[in-house]
């Protein structure tokens, strides 16, 4: 019971951890976008933006749940 209870939290600490790490990632793209390459940000559609941010959210909570699995594993050897 506790080891999946230590599972569950590990997720849920990942998925916040990938949460912050999209966000951090998100606000220097924003700013990039809107500031140095204006024209870049104009040609491409939304649809291809949402698309390209769908990607790169569920890479990020991914890596950040593997991130938080191998913190885990390495302080219980």
């Amino acid at each position: 019971m506790i080891k999946y209870l230590k599972i569950i939290l590990v997720v849920l600490i990942g998925l916040i951890l990938g949460l912050i790490i999209h966000g951090v990632i998100e606000i220097l793209a924003i700013l990039i976008l809107t500031i140095w390459l204006s024209n870049l940000f104009l040609s491409i559609s939304w649809t291809v933006w949402l698309w390209i941010h769908f990607v790169f959210t569920v890479i990020v909570e991914i890596l950040g749940i593997v991130l938080a699995f191998r913190i885990y594993k390495k302080h219980n050897k």
